[in-house]
């Protein structure tokens, strides 16, 4: 069995939570919606996730529960169904509603990332097929999320291993680094949440993303970088065109990164 790889040879990487970090609110309440429409989530309970929704998206006292109380409504609502069915409807949720809700700055910079040759990454507490569809759509080389127990092809409910979610993300994103030869003392992590903290505290290079109010004061504390993402469609000035050479610099440049 071969060894560990030497230093030199490992790649640095950048680590970008999901939820109010690439987008606006949660990837996980579209796809509620369109559990819906097939008839797999009842219309009281989309209508509860629609305004657990709306305090996801502005934060809050109740965000936590309310992205629990989506997570569990989806694991019901899956329990019995076949993955392949599910892996369709996540993949024309995730090009008709979520791509397209992604921050422009955050392409950016994960096009900027790639084009230094290092790795990018989705670190989520969504579930595993899910995020896995959206690093595709968005050109990322993979993703960790909640894996979802899928004996011989039909979900059961239950899960595998625990929530992608605070220490246990870390701890994933720890793995991974080990299994790909990642130097994390070299790599990025952006995060919106101080739930990801030990996430953040694994990286040489953690950067706030929209921050809580809790991140954001442990961000100025320590001079972490904090950005601001404007939500396509903003009435605030454009941002440089996503093919723009310059516009990826600098969004290297706001992180403390150097394209050279």
């Amino acid at each position: 069995m071969p060894g560990p790889a030497p230093a030199n040879t490992k790649r640095s990487a950048a680590f970008f939570d999901v939820d109010r970090t690439l987008l606006p609110g949660s990837c996980l309440f579209p796809l509620a919606a369109a559990l819906r429409r097939r008839g797999l989530i009842s219309r009281p309970r989309l209508a509860r996730l629609a305004l657990d929704h709306v305090r996801y998206r502005w934060g809050g006292p109740e965000r936590g529960s309310a992205l629990a109380r989506a997570r569990r409504a989806l694991l019901r609502a899956i329990a019995a169904q076949r993955r392949a069915i599910l892996l369709d409807v996540a993949t024309t949720v995730v090009n008709n509603e979520v791509r397209p809700r992604i921050y422009p700055r955050a392409i950016n910079l994960i096009e900027a990332h790639r084009e230094m040759g290092q790795l990018v990454f989705l670190a989520s507490s969504s579930p595993q097929d899910y995020v896995d569809i959206l690093a595709d759509a968005i050109g990322a080389d993979g993703a960790i999320g909640t894996e979802a127990e899928s004996p011989d092809g039909i979900y059961t409910g239950r899960l595998v291993g625990n929530l992608a979610h605070g220490q246990d993300k870390a701890a994933r994103v720890l793995e991974l680094a080990r299994e790909r030869s990642i130097h994390l003392g070299s790599s990025v992590a952006y995060s919106d949440s101080v739930q990801d903290l030990p996430m953040l505290e694994l990286v040489g290079n953690p950067v706030a993303v929209n921050p809580d109010r809790v991140l954001a004061r442990i961000a100025r504390r320590r001079q972490w970088p904090i950005l601001r993402f404007e939500a396509p469609g903003s009435p605030t000035p454009a941002h440089p065109s996503l093919n723009s050479e310059r516009s990826r610099e600098e969004s290297l440049a706001d992180v403390g990164h150097s394209s050279t």
